[in-house]
């Protein structure tokens, strides 16, 4: 039987049927049995969580290692080491998991256990104004990466924003200042895709910063020059989609997947996206696949999503947006990705239930340019107009389960 050991951090309970009593937990160890082979394990907030987390539990905390969760059959709840000195879970025997899988054993008991904040804070703001610009993060810390200043120009400014000592710093300035482009990290390095030059062109110039030795290196140009296109990384690979071809005149709006591999150096055509061509889209990544939501075509924004499988290069459609809109991102935390948009909303869908509910408004005044919302540790981050950076709590859940 594993053992594995987390400290709460905890302030305040849920009152829940019975479990009413007020208990610190901060000094307090828990501990939860997988008695079969699964890890069942209590998130910790990592260090430097601000608020409080919220939990359901017995109103009596835990007096030694390796106890589980009992239930008297009344509505009654305590800790108990399981029978046999730790052999096995008997029937009826609670565990806490971090995730929705029922454990091979184990029955849903029914009840989730909330905790968290949900909450935004307010960050040091960006030392550069900007719009349309890119965000990226390698190692840790967001690399935002030119766009236009306040009287449209654009600029060539590179800033790092290190959320450990909530603190900018400017860093090598791109080779080639761009509007309305798109960045993706991997391997260690940011990639700096596509975009609209001064000229008001479209641009397939792909330009890679390494944050180690602060340097810029030109690679191999995107086969479709385009504006406002989407770009995330899976695999190893850039994926990068959609956008603007034309400089002037009516949109044209492409539907072009373009692959990019850092390891040759070279693009390849995928399927191309569903539905028509597509602006401002937000994407995502988990699991090795590219989710893609939101955007702008002929007919206005829409609501679509759609999960891209480079294993398999096909698409799947998935529940759509709540609301039609476009300018946004994306960023995956736990079995969850959040999605800031341009009209107050933030977004959270479940990756496994394929639903999308609103956990909590933007932040006031937010808007998304120059866009990038990147998940650090336990917190996320987002990076707006205006100077704006915001870090956002997420509330996380957890699981009872009853042994079989």
């Amino acid at each position: 039987m594993k053992h594995i050991l987390c400290l709460l951090f905890l302030s305040t309970f849920l009152p829940v049927g019975v479990w009413s009593q007020d208990r610190d937990l901060r000094a307090e160890r828990v501990v939860v049995d997988d008695d079969n082979g699964h890890t069942i394990l209590i998130q910790a907030p990592a260090t430097g969580m601000t608020g409080s987390w919220i939990f359901t539990l017995p109103p009596a905390a835990p007096s030694a290692a390796g106890q589980v969760i009992t239930s008297d059959g009344s509505g009654g709840y305590a800790w108990q080491a399981p029978a046999g000195g730790g052999g096995s879970i008997p029937t009826g025997f609670m565990i806490i998991g971090s995730s929705p899988t029922v454990p091979s054993g184990y029955t849903a008991a029914g009840t989730i256990v909330q905790k968290g904040t949900d909450a935004w804070f307010a960050r040091a703001t960006m030392p550069t104004f900007r719009t349309s610009g890119a965000a990226a993060e390698v190692g840790g810390k967001v690399y935002v990466i030119s766009g236009a200043d306040a009287l449209g120009a654009a600029i060539t400014t590179n800033e790092e924003y290190d959320p450990v000592t909530n603190s900018w710093t400017t860093k090598a300035s791109i080779g080639t200042a761009r509007v309305s482009l798109s960045a993706a990290s991997t391997g260690g390095f940011v990639y700096v895709i596509g975009g609209r030059l001064a000229s008001n062109a479209p641009t397939g110039l792909n330009e890679r910063y390494d944050p180690s030795t602060n340097t810029w290196a030109t690679r191999a140009a995107m086969p479709t020059a385009r504006r406002d296109l989407a770009a995330d990384a899976a695999g190893g690979k850039i994926y990068v989609l959609g956008g603007r071809t034309n400089a002037t005149g009516a949109s044209v709006y492409t539907t072009a997947n373009e692959e990019y591999d850092p390891g040759t150096n070279t693009w390849a055509a995928k399927a191309a996206m569903p539905g028509g061509g597509l602006r401002d889209m937000g994407l995502g990544s988990a699991g090795g696949k590219i989710y893609m939501f939101g955007g702008s075509g002929t007919n206005g924004a829409v609501a679509d999503m759609r999960e891209y499988n480079p294993g398999t290069n096909t698409w799947t459609s998935k529940a759509p947006l709540p609301f039609g809109q476009n300018t946004l991102d994306g960023t995956t935390f736990g079995s969850f990705m959040y999605v800031i948009g341009n009209n107050g909303n933030h977004y959270r869908y479940d990756l496994t239930a394929n639903t999308w509910d609103i956990p909590t408004q933007s932040p006031a005044g937010w808007s998304p340019f120059p866009g990038g919302y990147v998940t650090i540790g336990s917190s996320l981050y987002a990076f707006g107009s205006a100077n704006a950076t915001f870090q956002y709590v997420p509330a996380t859940t957890l699981y009872l389960f009853s042994k079989n």
